[in-house]
């Protein structure tokens, strides 16, 4: 979809800035189902490598906040969940990969 690689592009190309994520969010209002299709786009990018781990992760991290640890989708969830957990190995980029593999393939 149009509107996550911009997103996405934006985010990378402001240099991960936050504020650009909070607009993006207020003028978008995302449904529960347009969060999990925007997750599942920051994954196939970054397996792509159109976008590298700290691009990926860090658009996440940021909307997490704005979505709601309670309230976010379980599909959300498991992606911000497949990069979080990725932060602290010593190769967060290829954890992550094949966690979000996992992902895709289960979506399959």
């Amino acid at each position: 979809m149009q509107i996550f690689d911009d997103l996405i592009q934006s985010y990378a190309a402001a240099d991960l800035d936050p504020a650009l994520v909070e607009v993006w969010y207020q003028e978008h209002a995302p449904s529960a189902e347009t969060l999990s299709a925007l997750a599942e786009r920051i994954g196939t990018t970054f397996l792509a490598g159109q976008i590298d781990f700290i691009v990926a992760n860090g658009l996440l991290n940021h909307l997490m906040p704005l979505a709601g640890f309670d309230s976010a989708p379980k599909r959300f969830w498991q992606y911000y969940v497949a990069f979080e957990d990725s932060e602290t190995s010593r190769n967060p980029d290829q954890d992550a990969r094949s966690a979000v593999s996992a992902l895709a393939r289960d979506a399959a």
